[in-house]
C-alpha cells in the first residue's frame, strides 16, 4: 500500500523549498572559496556518472592508486563481523550497524580520505560535509516484510544527498542490492514521487528503476535524495560501510560516534 501521495508531496516541498533558501546562502561562500581538485580519470568518471544518473559504481583498487586501503580495512571489518556474530542481532535477523567513533578510524578515515573526498566534493563543487560513517552486517531474513531503508524513500538531509558504499561482499540480488529511481532526483522527471512508498512502485517509476549488482570490494556512490532502497537481504548477508555527506546548507548535525 503506498503513503498518502498528498502529505509526502507537501512535506517534501516543505523541506525543499527551506533546504533550498538556506542552499541559496550558505552555499555560495562555500564554493567561491572551493579549489577545484584535480582528478584522476576513475575520480572524473565517478563524477560524471553521479551527475548523468545519479550513481556510480568503482572497484576500490581502481580508486585507491596507492592500494593500501584494502589491507587497512580489511581487520577493523574483522573484527566488527567477529563481534556482531555474537550479538543479539545475529540471533533475532535484525540489521546490525555499528556508528565509528570520532577518533582514529580506518573506516572513517577512508571517508574523508582524498580518493573518496574528491569525488563527493567535486560533485558538490564545494567542500562536504561528513554527517557520519557506519559499518552493517545485514543478515539474510528469507522472505520477511521490507522495513526501514528497505522501503522505497528519500533521505531527508539534503538535496542532494550524497551516500557512497563499500561493499566487503558481493552484492547478488539475494544480498540486499542497491536500488534506485534515477529520475526521481530533484529537477527530473519523476520528481513528484512521494518521498516513502510503501509496496510497489508505480508502472512508470518502475520501468526507470536500476538495481546495483557488484562485486566485493566495489565503493557505490548515489545521490539519494533520489528515491531508492536497500539492504534487504532474502538469502545472503551483505556486509558494507556507509558515509553520508551534505552541503554546508543541511541542518543535520554530525552523528559520528558510538552514540
Amino acid at each position: 500500500m503506498n503513503s498518502d501521495p498528498l502529505l509526502s508531496r507537501v512535506s517534501w516541498r516543505l523541506t525543499a523549498r527551506v533546504t533550498d533558501l538556506r542552499r541559496a546562502t550558505l552555499n555560495r561562500v562555500a564554493r567561491w572559496c572551493f579549489p577545484t581538485p584535480a582528478l584522476t580519470p576513475a575520480q572524473a568518471q565517478m563524477v560524471a556518472e553521479l551527475r548523468a544518473r545519479g550513481y556510480t559504481t568503482m572497484p576500490l583498487a581502481r580508486l585507491d592508486g596507492a592500494g593500501t586501503w584494502r589491507s587497512r580495512l580489511e581487520a577493523p571489518v574483522r573484527a566488527f563481523v567477529d563481534e556482531a556474530r555474537t550479538g543479539s542481532s545475529w540471533r533475532t535477523r535484525t540489521p546490525c550497524k555499528l556508528r565509528t567513533p570520532a577518533g582514529r578510524d580506518p573506516v572513517l578515515d577512508f571517508g574523508q580520505h582524498s580518493a573518496m573526498r574528491e569525488v563527493v566534493d567535486a560533485f558538490f563543487g564545494l567542500r562536504a560535509k561528513l554527517l557520519y560513517a557506519e559499518l552493517w552486517l545485514i543478515h539474510p531474513v528469507g522472505d520477511a516484510g521490507r522495513r526501514a531503508s528497505q522501503i522505497w524513500h528519500r533521505d531527508p538531509e539534503d538535496r542532494p544527498v550524497l551516500k557512497s558504499f563499500l561493499y566487503f561482499s558481493e552484492v547478488t540480488a539475494e544480498a540486499g542490492p542497491f536500488e534506485y529511481v534515477p529520475p526521481s532526483r530533484p529537477g527530473l522527471a519523476l520528481a513528484d514521487l512521494p518521498a516513502r512508498v510503501h509496496g510497489e512502485l508505480s508502472d512508470r517509476a518502475a520501468k526507470s528503476a536500476v538495481r546495483v549488482i557488484c562485486p566485493a570490494w566495489t565503493v557505490m556512490i548515489a545521490d539519494t535524495s533520489g528515491l531508492h532502497r536497500g539492504g534487504y537481504a532474502s538469502a545472503h548477508e551483505r556486509l558494507s560501510a556507509t558515509w553520508a555527506y551534505v552541503t554546508p546548507a543541511s541542518m543535520y548535525r554530525r552523528r559520528l560516534g558510538d552514540a
